[in-house]
């Protein structure tokens, strides 16, 4: 089960930090964001799917992905693996993958912190502008990401 929500942002800045505390180690956690079959399962809001299209996990290799929305929309990301530190970070590029939405990249760094078999969770989205940020929270980065790891909570419960 995930626990200890929370969000810090600042919004004179460029970042959207949300973590969470989940019951499971570090490993495992780490495991569901670089295996395609996993994030599959997880890596969308409530009521909404994730094609993989393509996952590189190593420094410098790629990743596209299309969250399909309840109402049939399909929105497409991309990004670039810039660390894989296993089972302490991740850090990749993240924008939409579609020429007809305005391009809003970000940094995003996620660390694994492991204590007494628990993992906790630190997603550091850092946008390139505060216009981007703002944007990002108006769409409901926050909320879409806490519903993401809702489903990772299920799918670690089964693993």
């Amino acid at each position: 089960m995930a626990t200890m929500r929370s969000l810090k942002a600042d919004p004179e800045n460029r970042e959207i930090i949300i973590t969470r505390t989940f019951d499971a180690p570090a490993a495992l956690v780490f495991r569901m964001w670089t295996e395609a079959e996993q994030v599959a399962r997880w890596w969308a809001p409530a009521g909404c799917t994730t094609t993989v299209r393509q996952m590189d996990v190593r420094p410098g290799g790629t990743f596209r992905l299309v969250m399909h929305g309840p109402d049939g929309a399909d929105y497409p990301v991309k990004g670039v693996y810039k660390e894989v530190s296993p089972p302490r970070r991740l850090v990749y590029t993240d924008d939409w993958d579609d020429d007809s939405k305005p391009s809003m990249p970000s940094l995003v760094t996620v660390t694994f912190d492991e204590r007494d078999g628990k993992t906790a969770l630190t997603l550091h989205i850092l946008c390139a502008t505060p216009e981007d940020r703002a944007a990002m929270i108006d769409m409901g980065v926050v909320t879409g990401w806490n519903s993401c790891f809702d489903k990772l909570a299920k799918e670690l419960a089964k693993a």
